[in-house]
């Protein structure tokens, strides 16, 4: 399982064959305006996340224990693909979570500073004995990409206006909203080769039961469209000032896979938006 659930939805099941969506391959964009696909952000000058935020998630599958995720958030850094905030992921479960084979896995992904989107992504995956490893370099043209399975290897690029997310940018994302009930939320999302459209809506304000006991949250129903299949996920932001995801539930054929913030360290070193 990727270190969030939408990353799973979107890295579960990785092919070096998979289906590309209509107009999400290689071939030049269409002409006219695009639909648009965007959420309102918060106004506050500071974001929600903090430079050395740790956080530690718990997974389950129908109720049974089925591994964890862990992220940090560095400092900004100059790198080959730009100036950015690390992030850094690791995640494991067992063979009952990704129901074939134990799944390891490591992403780093580079958050820029001016507007929270993506300017690189990589992700190592290992399920069972077969090595992953997805690349993404996020510009202004567009999205070049190169995709590993064992020792084939694929790559490409997608031109036009889609900037996009990769899985963990877009999560921190989610938690810098401008919180309504009913507001609209819509990315385009990168993962293995594909970009996939993400949207929903923020449903309202519920109080659930966590780890460190009863938390208020904003309910945020999203679905992830695969071509003709949907996926279901839920994510619960809190209301608080770091507002986290205190919990995550993506509904599959398989079963529902949950989520759950155990641990939470504020970051020291704001960051203020550009």
């Amino acid at each position: 399982m990727n270190p969030m659930l939408l990353a799973a939805a979107l890295s579960l099941q990785p092919a070096l064959e998979a289906p590309a969506l209509k107009g999400l391959s290689v071939q030049p964009s269409h002409k006219g305006p695009a639909p648009r696909c965007d959420f309102d952000r918060a106004q506050s000058t500071v974001l929600p996340y903090a430079q050395g935020e740790e956080l530690t998630y718990l997974v389950s599958v129908q109720g049974v224990r089925a591994g964890a995720a862990s992220f940090r958030l560095g400092e900004l850094e100059r790198t080959p693909h730009g100036a950015g905030y690390t992030i850094r992921a690791d995640f494991e479960t067992n063979a009952f979570a990704s129901v074939a084979a134990d799944l390891r896995g490591k992403v780093l992904s580079l958050l820029d500073p001016r507007d929270q989107r993506s300017r690189f992504y990589r992700n190592d995956l290992k399920r069972g004995l077969t090595e992953y490893r997805d690349r993404a370099s996020f510009g202004d043209q567009g999205i070049d990409w190169s995709y590993h399975v064992g020792k084939r290897r694929r790559a490409g690029k997608m031109r036009g206006s889609r900037r996009g997310f990769d899985p963990l940018v877009v999560l921190y994302n989610l938690r810098d909203l401008n919180f309504q009930a009913k507001q609209r939320v819509c990315a385009r999302v990168y993962g293995f080769r594909t970009l996939r459209r993400v949207d929903g809506i923020v449903q309202a304000k519920e109080v659930i039961q966590t780890l460190a006991g009863p938390i208020e949250t904003w309910r945020v129903q999203l679905t992830i469209h695969e071509g003709k299949r949907k996926r279901q996920l839920t994510v619960w932001v809190g209301q608080e000032e770091e507002r986290p995801v205190w919990r995550a539930e993506l509904k599959s054929k398989k079963g529902t896979m949950v989520m759950e913030l155990a641990r939470h360290i504020l970051g020291k070193k704001p960051i203020y938006r550009l």
